[in-house]
């Protein structure tokens, strides 16, 4: 965010001259300026020619004192401009009102308006910039001097704003006089980050407020094209794959001596099989170190009930035929790994890479070793809200390769069972085991409360 210079050396050219250039460096954001008049009709040749020096989207005004006088507000109305109005009829002073660029299609709000009618505001909305855009923009003179932080109604003020969200960005005084300086012209907006510039901008022959301006960006940020890689299966055919795949060399697997060479190996082969019927298309479209499966052993064995006697824990070899069960276990729509092979491809050959597979599997469990192919995710941002602005407002999932959730729930299986079979988790612990959820943990709850009611507890 940048402010215009408003020390006492600048002067007024310089002010004008710097508000002009941010004007220029901002033409897509909407331009806003807030001013208290203090007398429309009195100083209104001096607001024009004040006006005429930036050309901003929309001005609103307090402090119009005008009348419901068709006389005086064809007086005040603006070339390129719409004007709106809420005036004061039977007393002196008070008004707002709004010019607002006949480039800009807008719509009053006046059901909003409605909720407080005693109170004098002006709501306007700004359709058709960006149907998705969420923007909230409130300009005018609040009154409330937030150069005094400490003051009872600034206090009050200022959690009021932080309860619904929201960020005043005037940061210099902008009514001064020869005994007195206050910040009580304000622009607060729902989003700190759209405010691309803001500053003061005296305007003596009208008033002694400042002029308070802003350029906002109301659009919904947009990213740049998003590209992803796509399969190509307009021509795939499920026969000529699944001959393919029965001719595949799976056999140089079985003299490999390194768990990392197997899987190597075997990515190798089956992406080059799916390259050659599916291949990959980049489209256009709108860590910590694992553990090894040592320590993970280490902690299975430590874990007893106090009652149980401790057992060793250890990994059995799995058979083809869990092997065989897991991969069909598997969700075809998930997205693919960073080893290019879709869990479909992996579904339709399955009979010719469960035996690799297999003994890929048993190799490392007898090794106690976990293939680093398969330690790496993909890492896909997903949007923890409607319009994410930075890296914060995404979630980060980690997509894995799909041959190495099959090992992965092979392992799991068998940790569940020891488990289970032992009674090492108490019947209190409910977090992902199979037939218990936070329902369990609530019904529990209850049931310990209404024992601890009869028991007179």
């Amino acid at each position: 965010m940048s402010d215009v210079d408003e020390s006492l050396n600048a002067s007024y050219e310089d002010i004008c001259e710097s508000v002009v250039n941010i004007l220029k460096e901002h033409p897509r954001h909407l331009s806003l300026m807030h001013l208290n008049t203090q007398s429309m009709v009195s100083s209104f040749n001096e607001f024009q020619v004040f006006l005429s020096q930036y050309p901003m989207d929309v001005i609103t005004m307090s402090e119009t004192w005008l009348k419901e006088n068709p006389a005086l507000l064809e007086y005040v109305s603006l070339s390129g401009y719409g004007a709106v109005f809420r005036n004061r009829d039977k007393i002196r002073g008070g008004g707002v009102g709004a010019y607002i660029s006949n480039s800009i299609k807008y719509k009053r709000r006046k059901d909003i308006e409605n909720l407080q009618p005693n109170m004098e505001q002006l709501w306007f909305e700004v359709p058709g910039r960006n149907k998705n855009s969420k923007a909230l923009i409130v300009t005018g003179d609040i009154n409330i001097d937030l150069l005094k932080p400490n003051d009872p109604l600034s206090k009050k003020y200022q959690s009021i704003l932080e309860i619904f969200g929201l960020t005043q960005h005037v940061t210099k005084p902008t009514c001064v006089t020869q005994n007195s300086k206050t910040l009580i012209d304000h622009i607060v907006t729902n989003d700190p980050h759209c405010v691309a510039a803001t500053g003061i901008i005296p305007a003596p022959t009208i008033s002694d407020h400042d002029a308070v301006f802003a350029c906002v960006n109301v659009r919904v940020h947009r990213f740049q094209p998003r590209y992803k890689w796509i399969r190509l299966e307009r021509k795939f055919v499920t026969e000529e794959f699944l001959q393919d795949s029965a001719n595949l060399p799976f056999s140089i697997i079985y003299g490999l001596e390194s768990p990392d060479d197997m899987v190597n190996a075997l990515n190798t082969l089956f992406s080059e099989c799916i390259e050659r019927h599916a291949p990959l298309k980049y489209e256009r479209t709108l860590g910590t170190k694992p553990a090894a499966l040592s320590d993970l052993l280490e902690f299975i064995d430590s874990l007893s009930d106090g009652t149980t006697p401790q057992q060793s824990f250890s990994l059995r070899s799995v058979l083809h035929c869990e092997v065989l069960c897991e991969i069909d276990k598997l969700r075809s729509d998930t997205s693919t790994g960073i080893d290019n092979i879709p869990v479909k491809f992996v579904k339709l050959a399955r009979e010719h890479l469960v035996g690799p597979l297999q003994y890929i599997i048993n190799n490392c469990i007898a090794r106690s070793a976990f293939p680093e192919a398969w330690k790496i995710a993909r890492i896909s941002p997903i949007p923890k809200i409607d319009q994410p602005l930075c890296e914060a407002d995404y979630r980060p999932v980690s997509i894995l390769p799909a041959l190495s959730k099959v090992f992965e729930r092979l392992v799991l299986n068998q940790m569940i069972a020891y488990i289970e079979e032992r009674a090492l988790l108490g019947a209190t612990i409910s977090g992902f085991r199979k037939g218990h959820s936070t329902t369990t943990v609530l019904l529990g709850i209850r049931d310990a409360l209404i024992r601890a009611s009869k028991k007179g507890e």
